[in-house]
């Protein structure tokens, strides 16, 4: 991902963590200290806008 690209992704992110609701999907959701015990069975691919901004910031994603 070019740097352009990456400042604005980050830009987005950093606005929904901002949002009231926001907090909600800041990290990930700790199941077992909830005791969602069916939450892996449910939730196959879990992501959380913490994780994005991490992978974001270290190029994970590419531009196709």
């Amino acid at each position: 991902m070019d740097e352009p690209l990456q400042r604005k992704c980050d830009a987005l992110i950093k606005g929904l963590m901002k949002r009231s609701q926001g907090v909600h999907f800041s990290k990930a959701v700790d199941w077992k200290k909830m005791g969602l015990h069916d939450y892996p069975k449910l939730i196959k691919q879990p992501m959380d806008l913490g994780t994005v901004a991490e992978r974001v910031g270290r190029s994970f994603y590419t531009r196709l």
